[in-house]
């Protein structure tokens, strides 16, 4: 599928989300063709009769844009950014299949670590593409997001013909910008630092993101459990920094001081989380790797005993003297 020119290249995105639904409405603001797949029909609706809501800088902005289920557009997309949870991954890779056939390419902008190789099984490598966004979004109501600003992807090729056409796939429009980068693999694991110790701390107590530095010890906490993460990336020869990483925390405690973690809004919702992309993928690298991990274990551990299903022992002696 030859792409002459990147403002050509059409965008789906999978698991349009408040994520997917805010970087789609940068791209249609500026003539970019895009849709988005969504299995949440009533935001799909919402957004095709009144046009998606979007509150960004003090502005509330209707956008124009497609949206409804996988394949709802009548184009063949060029890149298909894939946005769904990871535990959803399978399912939607297999959705797209006949999108991949005819030659588009796959990019993963999915929370944590591991998730091209997951995806792998599904999409040929010369068109996998692997990345990480610090965008933000909140879905306020169907059909209606909000974010705190510009956002900005990096991506890197999985195979060097990837690589090769990479650069076709960089856009740079007011409100995102994707931008081919050979640092995405430290870009991927600094993030994945930061959430494993803000999103699962977040998860397990109920805290917003300024309240989880609010007592004693919870800092150092964070700290010691992103700090595991990057000595895992370290002993596979990825580098990052402890000192971004830090930095990265210091800025989402003092500036996102309200917003629930999306792990956190999975957990009141009572839906799967992404712990095991995070905590989770990371304990299992380490013990191949021969480290210990015991933060990560732990948080992974507590989340997924948090989020059980319910086996009726709760109720056992309740009503005991």
């Amino acid at each position: 599928m030859p792409v002459t020119h990147n403002s050509d290249v059409s965008v789906a995105i999978l698991g349009a989300g408040a994520l997917g639904s805010v970087i789609g409405a940068a791209l249609a603001e500026a003539g970019r063709p895009v849709a988005l797949w969504t299995r949440n029909l009533a935001h799909a609706q919402a957004i095709r009769d009144q046009g998606l809501r979007v509150d960004r800088g003090g502005e509330t902005r209707r956008v124009r844009i497609d949206a409804g289920p996988v394949g709802s557009s009548a184009a063949q997309p060029d890149l298909i950014i894939l946005l769904t949870k990871t535990q959803d991954s399978a399912a939607a890779m297999e959705s797209i299949a006949p999108h991949i056939a005819r030659g588009a390419f796959v990019l993963t902008l999915q929370n944590g670590i591991g998730n091209a190789e997951r995806i792998l099984p599904f999409c040929p490598a010369d068109q996998l593409l692997t990345g990480t966004t610090m965008t933000n979004g909140l879905m306020v109501a169907a059909g209606h997001v909000s974010t705190q600003g510009a956002g900005e992807a990096v991506f890197k090729a999985m195979s060097p013909a990837g690589e090769a056409r990479a650069a076709e796939f960089e856009i740079d429009v007011p409100g995102f910008a994707l931008r081919h980068s050979g640092h995405a693999l430290e870009a991927i694991w600094t993030k994945a630092a930061l959430n494993c110790a803000m999103n699962a701390a977040a998860g397990l107590t109920g805290a917003r993101v300024g309240q989880l530095t609010s007592v004693p010890g919870m800092r150092e906490t964070l700290s010691a459990v992103a700090a595991e993460v990057v000595a895992v990336a370290a002993a596979q020869g990825i580098t990052v920094a402890q000192a971004e990483v830090e930095a990265k925390i210091d800025y989402a405690t003092a500036n996102h001081t309200y917003h629930k973690s999306s792990m956190l809004q999975d957990v009141e919702a009572g839906k799967p989380t992404e712990i095991e992309s995070l905590c989770g993928e990371v304990t299992r690298q380490a013990e191949g790797l021969g480290l210990a991990t015991p933060l990560n274990a732990a948080f992974a551990a507590l989340i997924r005993l948090k989020t059980a299903p319910a086996t009726g022992a709760e109720t056992e002696g309740a009503n005991d003297a």
